[in-house]
């Protein structure tokens, strides 16, 4: 994405940066987060190019970023939580034998010779 960093979203930007260096402050007792929360205050007020520069940087790595996190955390819950539910799904109940390869079979496809009413399609899950 192209970011247009307006000075509100330079201000707002730099502002998180520094609240976010002041809660570290706060957890680690680490002075060089508050000077780096300070740091980041006085560039956001005074100069406003370098405000937008940093807060345009920080937005482009915040997009990478979450672009990777996505990736990362839908694989994880794929590969973590669905993969192990098939599986057990598969094992436990008597569907997984059409599931099976059967190299004799012409087709998989199997034929419902049903007549459907309109009661079937009222609530369909």
């Amino acid at each position: 994405m192209n970011h247009k960093v307006t000075r509100e979203k330079a201000l707002e930007t730099l502002a998180v940066l520094a609240a976010a260096s002041l809660l570290l402050f706060f957890i680690f007792k680490r002075p060089a987060f508050a000077v780096l929360a300070a740091a980041f205050l006085i560039l956001a007020l005074a100069f406003r190019g370098a405000a937008a520069a940093v807060a345009g940087w920080w937005l482009k790595f915040s997009e990478v970023l979450g672009k990777f996190n996505t990736a990362l955390l839908l694989g994880l819950v794929y590969f973590l939580v669905l993969t192990p539910t098939a599986l057990l799904f598969r094992l436990f109940t008597g569907r997984a034998k059409y599931l099976k390869f059967d190299p004799a079979a012409k087709s998989y496809f199997r034929e419902r010779n049903r007549v459907f009413t309109p009661a079937d399609l009222q609530n369909p899950w």
